[in-house]
């Protein structure tokens, strides 16, 4: 629905590129055949190769006196911490962790519990 909704709203969206050039209001690349492009624009988002992001956990579990003393006696490491992923992926991460914080191993998913559906 979002790339339906993006493509309504006169949004152009190129797959599999490799960007060259970015000027003042223009860009310029080729396709995944080597064929060159070039278009005007007024901005660019690139999505590109992504990193994860877990500064905030390496810091807190480097300083396992802190969290004891601070009463924390479990860290776990969710969503783009892990790696970078929808966002649907990222929340279901922390969703699943607070289902399960209880269980022995959080850091371990439960398996999926699948409920039969009955078809009249």
């Amino acid at each position: 629905m979002l790339r339906a909704h993006l493509h309504r709203a006169g949004v152009a969206v190129r797959h599999a590129t490799t960007i060259t050039g970015i000027g003042a209001g223009s860009v310029t690349g080729h396709d995944r055949y080597g064929e060159p492009w070039s278009a005007g624009c007024d901005g660019i988002v690139l999505v590109t190769q992504q990193v994860s992001e877990d500064a905030l956990y390496t810091g807190l579990a480097g300083d396992p006196a802190a969290l004891a003393a601070a009463g924390i006696s479990g860290l776990y490491r969710i969503g783009d911490a892990v790696a970078p992923r929808m966002i649907s992926e990222a929340i279901f991460d922390g969703h699943r962790l607070a289902r399960e914080m209880d269980a022995a191993d959080p850091a371990q998913p439960a398996p999926y519990r699948r409920e039969p559906v009955e078809l009249d």
